[in-house]
């Protein structure tokens, strides 16, 4: 999505963990707002369209397959550390992967960080970008602690 929307010309800051290799992948317009990870997260997804074959099988639509082992996102530690300064006055701040909380002990005090760094930001708008949520107790406390933050909300799947 950042970089569709870095390709029709805005500038585009990230914060989000990569490790040194991936930031040569970040266009050179944009700038990413956080050091390097030492540590990456494995997201694998397989997409295919309707009608694909696969051995014996035929899709009978199109679908995604998604899997990952993220050790670092979740944590979100990247919103103490990243030069939120730049953003200032900036069009549109997005959050995504909010759906990794669910299911983690201590789900609150992160979510509590987030209402922290939405405060502290001076960002024109805010969205949120879901995957998919399965804990309604988890998506309560988020909504309670961040509605009024935000401008539109992404829910998938």
């Amino acid at each position: 999505m950042a970089k569709r929307i870095s390709e029709i010309g805005c500038t585009t800051y990230f914060i989000m963990p990569l490790v040194e290799e991936q930031f040569d992948l970040v266009p050179s317009k944009d700038s990413v707002l956080n050091s390097a990870e030492k540590d990456f997260d494995i997201h694998l997804i397989i997409e295919y369209s309707e009608g694909m074959e696969w051995g014996n099988f035929t899709t009978v639509r199109d679908n995604r397959f998604y899997l990952n082992h993220d050790i670092v996102n979740f944590k979100l530690d990247l919103l103490e550390t990243a030069e939120t300064e730049k953003l200032k006055n900036s069009d549109v701040f997005a959050l995504g992967g909010i759906q990794l909380l669910q299911g983690i002990e201590g789900y609150q005090s992160t979510v509590d960080r987030i209402k922290v760094f939405l405060e502290k930001i001076d960002v024109k708008h805010i969205h949120f970008e879901f995957a998919n949520f399965y804990d309604n107790a988890f998506f309560d406390y988020f909504y309670e602690q961040t509605w009024s933050f935000y401008d539109s909300l992404g829910i998938n799947e």
